[in-house]
Protein backbone atom coordinates (compact mmCIF):
# COMPACT_ATOMS: atom_id res chain seq x y z
CA UNK A 1 0.00 0.00 0.00
CA UNK A 2 1.44 3.34 -0.98
CA UNK A 3 1.95 6.13 1.53
CA UNK A 4 -0.59 8.29 -0.29
CA UNK A 5 -3.22 5.54 -0.18
CA UNK A 6 -2.55 4.97 3.52
CA UNK A 7 -2.86 8.71 4.21
CA UNK A 8 -6.11 8.93 2.23
CA UNK A 9 -7.52 5.96 4.13
CA UNK A 10 -6.60 7.59 7.44
CA UNK A 11 -8.32 10.83 6.43
CA UNK A 12 -11.40 8.93 5.26
CA UNK A 13 -11.55 6.94 8.50
CA UNK A 14 -11.27 10.16 10.50
CA UNK A 15 -14.24 11.59 8.59
CA UNK A 16 -16.20 8.37 9.07
CA UNK A 17 -15.61 8.70 12.82
CA UNK A 18 -16.99 12.25 12.67
CA UNK A 19 -20.04 10.95 10.81
CA UNK A 20 -20.53 8.33 13.52
CA UNK A 21 -20.23 11.01 16.21
CA UNK A 22 -22.91 13.05 14.46
CA UNK A 23 -25.06 9.93 14.16
CA UNK A 24 -24.71 9.38 17.92
CA UNK A 25 -25.58 13.04 18.55
CA UNK A 26 -28.65 12.66 16.33
CA UNK A 27 -29.89 9.98 18.69
CA UNK A 28 -32.79 7.66 18.18
CA UNK A 29 -35.79 8.34 15.99
CA UNK A 30 -38.12 10.64 17.96
CA UNK A 31 -41.32 9.01 19.06
CA UNK A 32 -44.26 11.04 17.80
CA UNK A 33 -47.24 10.94 20.12
CA UNK A 34 -49.93 13.27 18.89
CA UNK A 35 -52.22 15.17 21.19
CA UNK A 36 -54.87 15.34 18.47
CA UNK A 37 -56.22 12.51 16.36
CA UNK A 38 -53.67 13.63 13.68
CA UNK A 39 -56.45 14.12 11.11
CA UNK A 40 -56.34 17.83 10.34
CA UNK A 41 -59.42 19.16 8.51
CA UNK A 42 -58.08 21.01 5.48
CA UNK A 43 -59.55 21.83 2.09
CA UNK A 44 -62.69 19.82 2.77
CA UNK A 45 -60.82 16.64 3.61
CA UNK A 46 -58.87 15.22 6.53
CA UNK A 47 -55.10 15.43 6.23
CA UNK A 48 -53.28 12.72 8.17
CA UNK A 49 -50.27 14.42 9.79
CA UNK A 50 -48.26 11.23 9.30
CA UNK A 51 -48.45 11.84 5.55
CA UNK A 52 -46.98 15.33 5.83
CA UNK A 53 -43.65 14.67 4.17
CA UNK A 54 -41.76 17.94 4.31
CA UNK A 55 -41.13 21.02 6.41
CA UNK A 56 -42.81 23.08 3.67
CA UNK A 57 -45.94 20.96 4.02
CA UNK A 58 -45.89 21.54 7.81
CA UNK A 59 -45.68 25.26 7.12
CA UNK A 60 -48.65 25.01 4.75
CA UNK A 61 -50.74 23.39 7.50
CA UNK A 62 -49.57 26.00 10.02
CA UNK A 63 -50.50 28.73 7.55
CA UNK A 64 -54.01 27.27 7.34
CA UNK A 65 -54.21 27.31 11.15
CA UNK A 66 -53.01 30.93 11.17
CA UNK A 67 -55.70 31.93 8.67
CA UNK A 68 -58.39 30.24 10.73
CA UNK A 69 -57.04 31.82 13.91
CA UNK A 70 -57.03 35.30 12.38
CA UNK A 71 -60.52 34.76 10.95
CA UNK A 72 -61.77 33.66 14.39
CA UNK A 73 -60.17 36.71 16.03
CA UNK A 74 -61.80 39.04 13.49
CA UNK A 75 -65.20 37.36 13.89
CA UNK A 76 -64.96 37.65 17.68
CA UNK A 77 -64.05 41.32 17.32
CA UNK A 78 -66.92 42.06 14.96
CA UNK A 79 -69.49 40.20 17.04
CA UNK A 80 -68.18 41.11 20.48
CA UNK A 81 -67.66 37.47 21.43
CA UNK A 82 -64.72 35.57 22.84
CA UNK A 83 -65.26 32.12 21.36
CA UNK A 84 -62.08 30.04 21.38
CA UNK A 85 -61.20 28.42 18.07
CA UNK A 86 -61.25 24.66 17.89
CA UNK A 87 -60.24 22.83 14.73
CA UNK A 88 -61.63 19.34 14.45
CA UNK A 89 -62.40 19.41 18.17
CA UNK A 90 -58.84 20.31 19.23
CA UNK A 91 -57.21 23.56 20.25
CA UNK A 92 -54.85 25.50 18.03
CA UNK A 93 -52.08 24.85 20.55
CA UNK A 94 -52.61 21.09 20.26
CA UNK A 95 -52.36 21.24 16.46
CA UNK A 96 -49.22 23.38 16.60
CA UNK A 97 -47.67 20.99 19.13
CA UNK A 98 -48.43 18.05 16.82
CA UNK A 99 -46.97 19.89 13.82
CA UNK A 100 -43.78 20.57 15.78
CA UNK A 101 -43.55 16.88 16.69
CA UNK A 102 -43.98 15.92 13.02
CA UNK A 103 -41.31 18.44 12.01
CA UNK A 104 -38.90 16.98 14.56
CA UNK A 105 -39.44 13.52 13.07
CA UNK A 106 -38.91 14.86 9.54
CA UNK A 107 -35.74 16.71 10.55
CA UNK A 108 -34.37 13.57 12.23
CA UNK A 109 -35.10 11.47 9.14
CA UNK A 110 -33.41 14.04 6.90
CA UNK A 111 -30.35 14.16 9.17
CA UNK A 112 -30.11 10.36 9.18
CA UNK A 113 -30.44 10.24 5.41
CA UNK A 114 -27.61 12.76 4.98
CA UNK A 115 -25.33 10.90 7.42
CA UNK A 116 -26.03 7.56 5.75
CA UNK A 117 -25.23 9.03 2.33
CA UNK A 118 -21.99 10.59 3.59
CA UNK A 119 -20.90 7.36 5.26
CA UNK A 120 -21.65 5.36 2.11
CA UNK A 121 -19.61 7.74 -0.06
CA UNK A 122 -16.69 7.69 2.38
CA UNK A 123 -16.76 3.88 2.55
CA UNK A 124 -16.63 3.71 -1.25
CA UNK A 125 -13.52 5.89 -1.25
CA UNK A 126 -11.53 3.54 0.98
CA UNK A 127 -8.81 1.48 -0.68
CA UNK A 128 -9.37 -2.26 -1.09
CA UNK A 129 -6.76 -2.89 1.61
CA UNK A 130 -8.62 -0.68 4.09
CA UNK A 131 -11.95 -2.31 3.19
CA UNK A 132 -10.43 -5.73 3.80
CA UNK A 133 -8.94 -4.62 7.12
CA UNK A 134 -12.30 -3.18 8.20
CA UNK A 135 -14.12 -6.38 7.23
CA UNK A 136 -11.63 -8.49 9.20
CA UNK A 137 -11.97 -6.17 12.19
CA UNK A 138 -15.78 -6.45 12.05
CA UNK A 139 -15.62 -10.25 11.91
CA UNK A 140 -13.16 -10.44 14.80
CA UNK A 141 -15.28 -8.01 16.81
CA UNK A 142 -18.47 -9.98 16.15
CA UNK A 143 -16.83 -13.26 17.18
CA UNK A 144 -15.19 -11.73 20.23
CA UNK A 145 -11.79 -13.07 19.26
Amino acid sequence: MSTETKTNDQVIEAYREKVEAKRAALGNRPSVQYTTNALFPMDGRKLNLNTVGSIDHCIEVARDIAMQTNAQKQANEWLGTDKVLEIGGYSVEDWISDLKARMAALEWAQGKKELDAADKKLAELLSNEAKTANAISDIVGNLGI
